[in-house]
């Protein structure tokens, strides 16, 4: 995550694909591949849409590790399934029976990762040029709405929209993403 591997990937597919004016859009993680992608080159990216992102800013690591990472800890040693319960109650704005079912036999197998998610250098992103959105979520405990939305309109120049979902944790609602939808078709890059 700290090197430039995920922008060099991102744009050696958008290349092999022959693309031009790229209109991207990711969630989380997804949008630290984004921004990766922005920093790497983002010539042939017409502009973004992130949601919840990676790479602007981090929350709380003590909160991280005793609402996330302990219940994932637990879940992994008991298979107990409240533990799972506890983990999407944080990170999740409604319930989802998928995330649960899924999450419940993906963490078994799962890495513990402590390593802190890095965050874009203010220089970096003042160098990026192409227009950003961002949806930031209101009660995000990994990466804080208020928080994101206040660094964002610091060191980028190209963000050209930002929106604090109110009421939303990391995960979005249903109805939420249908906002982040709709925002989308309606401001086409």
């Amino acid at each position: 995550m700290k090197d430039d591997s995920y922008g060099k990937w991102m744009i050696e597919l958008i290349q092999n694909l022959n693309l031009d004016s790229v209109a991207m859009a990711g969630f989380s993680f997804g949008g630290l591949v984004i921004l990766k992608t922005l920093e790497y080159d983002e010539s042939r990216i017409a502009g973004v849409y992130l949601s919840a992102p990676a790479y602007i800013v981090n929350g709380n690591p003590l909160i991280a590790l005793f609402k996330i990472f302990i219940p994932i800890k637990r879940y992994i040693k008991t298979k107990k399934p409240k533990y799972i319960e506890k983990f999407l109650t944080e990170l999740f704005t409604e319930r989802d029976e998928f995330a649960f079912k899924f999450l419940s036999k993906v963490f078994l197998e799962f890495e513990m990762d402590f390593t802190p998610v890095p965050v874009i250098d203010a220089k970096n992103a003042a160098n990026i040029k192409t227009p950003i959105t961002i949806f930031a979520a209101q009660h995000d405990i990994i990466f804080p709405g208020k928080k994101m939305l206040k660094r964002a309109k610091r060191i980028f120049p190209s963000l050209t929209l930002d929106n604090l979902l109110i009421d939303s944790k990391h995960v979005q609602s249903k109805n939420q993403n249908q906002i982040i939808e709709e925002v989308i078709i309606k401001n086409p890059i």
